[in-house]
């Protein structure tokens, strides 16, 4: 199971950031737009959506997706060097050269559309503090105080001090429709990926068959297992627990749906890939399946974990308070385990892509 050259970790590490970026993408933006809770009017879902690290994520995959594909023309040059019209046949003659340019125009897009935003924002944030800093000013003068006593009465207690001194250092600005073009094309460059592997290389009926559930594979693991990083952000935020309860039932709820979609797509694939199952330990690409599955099998079940003992113990009251803190600290440490088998899991999925089907090999 081991690559047999340098060259193979270097591909692999790429694809492996290439993947990574993508659905860690995705799994933002389906958390900030399905699963977090409106409640108290928009000031608790502005905390969900971290753009810095968004911003990171763009930066990162562009750059890898860049090497990747330099990787492949350098690959594919003469040993007398690369000539225009060879760079010029790859990138817009091979499937590879296209997928490669589409995907750098689409996260250079939006990186950039990223960049203005985050600036418009610090230049908004700047506004608004200067606002406040005028308003303090004329209540010290001979404001009516009114506005101090909502404050003191709704920063009762710690927990909501520290989340008021979060949104108040927050541009407050009505969701932009740009937002969902943004979600959009971030869809876009995950679904691109599916003509990444394999799947991409089927023709006919059961090749349309094969990148459907590729496609939708990529997608249900975007918002299940992927989801668990923005979930774990959630988690960490100073906001009150029953935000963090809705978050984590709507989480939860839509995680068993996704088991059965990436279950049902993840053995049709195999399916395609493997013609007996005695390949699954007997090939390299088989082996790697085999550890996805294993892989899929414990993300399940500490997910039941978490749905079945520790959700339903969280809310505590004066008698149960101790309970309820261990439920929280054992429910964190198992979505932190539930992001390292998925770390391993795109590890597979990076090999997978570099290693010939058994019919193929």
């Amino acid at each position: 199971m081991m690559p047999e050259s340098f060259l193979d970790w270097v591909e692999t590490a790429t694809r492996f950031v290439i993947f990574g970026a993508a659905i860690l993408l995705m799994a933002l933006f389906v958390f900030y737009l399905l699963i977090c809770p409106l409640e108290d009017g928009r000031r608790f879902r502005l905390l969900f959506l971290p753009n810095k690290l968004i911003l990171v994520l763009l930066s990162v995959g562009l750059v890898a997706q860049i090497a990747w594909t330099i990787e492949l023309l350098v690959s594919l040059s003469s040993e007398t060097g690369l000539t225009a019209e060879e760079c010029w046949a790859f990138l817009f003659g091979t499937r590879f050269g296209r997928l490669g340019l589409l995907r750098c125009c689409l996260l250079g897009a939006l990186l950039g559309y990223r960049v203005i935003h985050l600036l418009r924002g610090v230049g908004s944030l700047s506004n608004d503090r200067s606002a406040r800093i005028r308003r303090s000013r004329s209540d010290a003068d001979g404001g009516d105080g009114v506005l101090e006593g909502r404050r003191t009465r709704l920063c009762s207690s710690p927990e909501k001090r520290s989340l008021i001194g979060i949104l108040e250092s927050l541009p407050l600005r009505p969701l932009e429709p740009g937002l969902w073009l943004e979600a959009g094309l971030v869809l876009a460059q995950l679904a691109s990926l599916a003509w990444l592997g394999h799947a991409g290389a089927g023709v006919g009926p059961w090749g349309n068959v094969q990148l459907g559930a590729d496609l939708v594979h990529l997608v249900g693991s975007a918002v299940w297992p992927a989801g668990l990083f923005p979930l774990l952000l959630c988690l960490k935020l100073a906001i009150p627990q029953e935000i963090k309860e809705t978050a984590l039932r709507r989480f939860s709820d839509l995680s068993v749906v996704m088991v059965v979609i990436i279950g049902g797509t993840g053995v049709l694939n195999a399916c395609f890939r493997l013609q007996d199952l005695s390949q699954i330990v007997t090939t390299s690409y088989g082996k790697y399946i085999f550890l996805k599955t294993v892989c899929f099998l414990l993300l399940i079940c500490f997910g039941a974990v978490n749905r079945l003992k520790l959700i339903p113990r969280l809310r505590g009251t004066a008698q149960d308070i101790s309970p309820a803190r261990e439920s929280w600290l054992a429910l964190r440490r198992n979505v932190l385990i539930e992001q390292l088998l998925f770390v391993i899991v795109l590890v597979a999925v990076a090999r997978l892509g570099l290693l010939p089907p058994p019919h193929e090999a």
